[in-house]
């Protein structure tokens, strides 16, 4: 007897609670690589702005430093926050308080600013993670429904049992297995690869925040000592 097992004819011939576990595995797996490519472009760009924000800061040089920030538009990014913190720096211009009070306080504001841009550095994240870890499972399910369904029928043919009755059967069950991995593996990569880069990023930010608190801290202290 010929067996058509290509994939195609197993997965056309699968019942339907299977099938339709397959259509979700599939759709995970797009929704996944769909987040991987934008979150991919969407850091790199983060880490080019990032990259010149950290040259500007490196400079120490306070006027440089705001003309660049006044200068940049960005609604989102590091270059928000220091542009948040130039802000706030420019109440304290008539201000009596110590400048070590200003900077804790000028550090303290913009670490808010930068837990909300964190946050959305993560977004889209945690979905890699779910599909991850839930589509092995998914296709188990498909799987072992599978073999249920192509034993029952089995059992209730009349005819003798043989490894040809039962191959397609098993064969297109094992199909949801293949499937939750396809979309699980690429999903599980993709996590562990922008956890790491999002944590490094991370780092980055907090440094260049505390770089533009020491570039203020010290526009601070000349500001204060009176002229002679």
């Amino acid at each position: 007897m010929n067996m058509d097992l290509s994939i195609l004819h197993l997965v056309m011939n699968a019942s339907a609670l299977v099938q339709l576990i397959m259509l979700l595995l599939f759709l995970a797996s797009v929704i996944s690589w769909r987040v991987m490519f934008q979150k991919n472009q969407e850091l790199y760009k983060v880490k080019v702005r990032l990259h010149q924000a950290e040259e500007m800061s490196e400079t120490a040089d306070w006027g440089k430093l705001n003309e660049w920030l006044l200068s940049q538009r960005d609604q989102n990014g590091i270059v928000s926050v220091l542009r948040h913190g130039l802000r706030e720096s420019m109440r304290f211009a008539m201000s009596s308080v110590s400048p070590s009070v200003q900077t804790e306080y000028l550090r303290q504001l913009m670490q808010i600013k930068l837990t909300r841009q964190v946050q959305q550095l993560e977004t889209g994240v945690p979905i890699l993670a779910t599909i991850g870890s839930v589509s092995p499972y998914v296709g188990l399910f498909g799987t072992v429904w599978g073999i249920m369904m192509a034993f029952k029928a089995l059992g209730a043919s009349t005819a003798q049992a043989t490894l040809a009755m039962v191959a397609p059967g098993i064969s297109e069950a094992l199909v949801a297995t293949a499937m939750g991995l396809f979309a699980a593996i690429p999903a599980v990569i993709g996590y562990n690869r922008f956890q790491y880069q999002v944590g490094t990023i991370i780092e980055r930010y907090e440094l260049l925040v505390l770089q533009f608190c020491n570039v203020y801290a010290r526009y601070a202290e000349e500001r204060s000592v009176p002229e002679e």
